[in-house]
């Protein structure tokens, strides 16, 4: 793949976001399949985009490339009940096509994809999805001065018309906060991603990961019901007291933990203070 072969994703979203602002309806959500149609088709004709619903295998979208003409196919999987993850689905498809299509025929994308692939034509096919969907300017206003928990995320996720995860992830990209996202399943960490901020702290969770033993997940308490939401240092981090929250995703059959590290300086970090993410971290302390 050389780089003239390499059509970024951010300005091809940003792109369809201003058409959809200009000529479109403006409003929210982006309504993606109208945008297929009335510019996508217009402007690449001779290469038509078309998207069906379809039952697929354990993926849940897909996007191919015709054996007789140059026309494609945009499948996503009707098994999908969640119209965020449906919408986010398609837009990811989409960025297939503005972006990659000529650098192969078919791309199948399943859970992996979508959130822990180190693919960069799947990064980039997210980027676009996340960019089109929840622009940026705007998911500032929709969040300045509201408490960060997962209800805002929730009510966000109900406006832009996308998944939950998807939500966070965008908030994850640009926000000040020191936050981290878990997604675990029987209390071990599946994946996770870390904002900016508290990243360059060195605090991070790998995949494998076991969650503190008391830490709110593992406990199994209702973050809803609960007066106090942050744990005491030495809980999820040695020096950082956390907010947390968490709860079990039933569509999606996993556990779902917001951190938000409290009382970091902003700006400090000792350079020569070694950096280790937090499975070591774990592993340390439970050797004592």
């Amino acid at each position: 793949m050389t780089n003239s072969n390499i059509i970024k994703p951010i300005p091809q979203a940003n792109q369809l976001v201003k058409i959809w602002r200009n000529y479109g309806n403006n409003t929210y959500p982006i309504n993606v399949k109208n945008i297929i149609d009335g510019f996508v088709n217009q402007k690449f004709s001779n290469e038509k985009l078309t998207i069906y619903s379809q039952k697929l295998d354990s993926i849940e979208g897909a996007l191919i490339k015709s054996e007789n003409s140059n026309e494609w196919s945009l499948l996503y999987n009707s098994n999908i009940v969640n119209t965020g993850r449906q919408n986010f689905t398609i837009a990811h498809e989409l960025g297939h096509y503005l972006c990659h299509r000529s650098l192969q025929n078919s791309f199948n994308c399943g859970d992996k994809e979508f959130y822990q692939s180190s693919l960069e034509l799947e990064k980039d096919a997210n980027i676009f999805a996340s960019y089109l969907l929840m622009p940026i300017d705007d998911f500032k206003v929709e969040i300045e001065g509201q408490i960060i928990d997962f209800d805002i995320f929730k009510h966000c996720a109900d406006k832009y018309q996308t998944s939950l995860i998807a939500t966070i992830i965008k908030w994850l990209e640009f926000t000040t906060e020191y936050g981290v996202f878990i997604v675990s399943v029987d209390d071990f960490v599946l994946w996770s991603r870390s904002s900016n901020s508290i990243y360059k702290k060195g605090i991070y969770f790998k995949s494998g990961t076991e969650l503190p033993k008391e830490s709110f997940v593992v406990q199994k308490k209702d973050y809803t019901f609960l007066e106090n939401h942050i744990l005491k240092s030495g809980v999820w981090n040695a020096k950082y007291p956390v907010k947390e929250f968490s709860f079990h995703s039933e569509s999606y059959d996993k556990t779902f933990t917001l951190l938000i590290y409290q009382d970091i300086e902003d700006g400090y970090f000792d350079k020569e203070e070694e950096q280790e993410d937090c499975t070591t971290y774990f592993n340390r302390f439970s050797t004592r």
